[in-house]
């Protein structure tokens, strides 16, 4: 008996043609993440059925849900996939923009476990949203969480006619010279910033049905960024565009090497909330302020990401 180990195991994706469906022969694409937690959750039913004997007469299978996900080290081009399916659109000329276009996975989880290998498949996968932390002395930080529609029957073999591409090997974005001049426009000089966090939503909802432990579907919801900036406190003026809920752009670029850049642009956002707090002695005032992407009719969109920067 082999024991499976976490560093052991394999992650893959290839994207469906037919919603559900795993595609025949299909190239999976080898995936570079920390950690995951894809499940497929057995919803039970417990029975009602009186009996004088006053046991339990059954457990009802009532079908099954599809969540978790899995967390990364953002690196050029790794997630680009995966985005298309988060903002419901696709690159066009490097560019992607949040739109209405379903696009849904397959996820394979392999355990290594010697002589015979253990697979686990995941169909009809959304991408339901994306975290994104960019913290000082760190590596730049992703996390996918998705909702399917169903599952297989663990298999100890690949799929007749399976390929796998390997992930690649480009370098992993830090937090420090990999992230270029994060920009507040329309209101501020922006102080400077100790983190970002971004969390893109697409606030999937499972639908559900008869006849299969399968969903019918999974229905896309509202497109939503959320977001914090942490800064240093150096002056008055980002405070007073809270209070006035002001408007403004984000602009983000993540970065180094030329033509394997991003820029995320954030083209209209709202100020929530933040006041600067003074922690104790020994410490610098921290000013984390809150804020919400809606909707820019220049853009079409909400958010826009730029890729093949130079």
């Amino acid at each position: 008996m082999t024991i499976a180990e976490a560093d052991g195991m394999r992650l893959a994706y290839i994207a469906e043609v037919t919603e559900g469906t795993t595609p025949a022969t299909p190239a999976f694409q080898v995936l570079r993440y920390t950690g995951e937690s894809i499940v497929a959750t057995k919803n039970t039913v417990i029975s009602a059925e009186v009996t004088p004997s006053k046991n339990l007469t059954d457990v009802i299978h009532a079908g099954d849900s599809i969540s978790g996900g899995f967390e990364g080290e953002l690196s050029y081009g790794t997630y680009d996939a995966l985005l298309e399916g988060l903002f419901r659109s696709a690159w066009s000329s490097d560019v992607l923009i949040n739109g209405i276009t379903r696009k849904s996975f397959t996820f394979e989880k392999t355990a290594e476990q010697g002589a015979t290998d253990s697979f686990m498949r995941y169909r009809g996968c959304f991408i339901n949203s994306m975290s994104l932390d960019i913290s000082d002395r760190s590596a730049i930080k992703a996390g996918f969480e998705i909702m399917g529609m169903g599952v297989d029957n663990g298999a100890a073999a690949i799929i007749t006619g399976a390929t796998y591409v390997a992930a690649n090997t480009n370098e992993i974005m830090p937090s420090g010279t990999y992230v270029g001049t994060i920009a507040v426009g329309g209101i501020v000089a922006l102080p400077a910033i100790r983190g970002v966090s971004l969390n893109i939503a697409s606030n999937n909802r499972e639908q559900t049905q008869v006849g299969s432990n399968d969903l019918a579907g999974v229905a896309v919801g509202r497109f939503e960024v959320t977001g914090t900036l942490s800064c240093y406190f150096t002056n008055i003026e980002l405070y007073n565009a809270i209070r006035d809920h002001d408007s403004a752009t984000i602009t983000i670029p993540l970065g180094l090497i030329t033509g394997e850049k991003y820029t995320l642009e954030l083209p209209a956002v709202r100020f929530l909330g933040g006041d600067p707090i003074g922690g104790g002695n020994g410490q610098d005032v921290a000013f984390d302020v809150e804020f919400q992407a809606v909707y820019d009719a220049t853009t079409v969109g909400t958010m826009k990401i730029t890729r093949a920067v130079a």
